[in-house]
């Protein structure tokens, strides 16, 4: 169903805005992720990003890689090419 599709959108759209939106659908708020979180060596270093600020993105000039140019060697005869 469209209806359906369009809901499932606005939902993404909103995970992408918020991840932690997905643990608060599920009924675990922030600081009880937190509290979770620092049980363990892993989650402490993890929920101490909680803490800190925004990470600022930053623009690259392409999506894709470019590939370089690359000078190959020159091949005088064919048959020293398959040698």
């Amino acid at each position: 169903c469209k209806h359906i599709a369009g809901v499932y959108y606005l939902v993404a759209s909103e995970l992408d805005r918020d991840p932690f939106l997905l643990f608060e659908l599920r009924g675990i708020s922030r600081t009880t992720l937190q509290q979770e979180l620092a049980k363990s060596p892993l989650g402490k270093l993890l929920s101490a990003s909680f803490d800190e600020s925004e990470f600022v993105a930053q623009a690259v000039p392409s999506y894709f890689t470019q590939p370089k140019m690359v000078a190959t060697p020159a091949v005088g005869e064919l048959k020293d090419f398959w040698l």
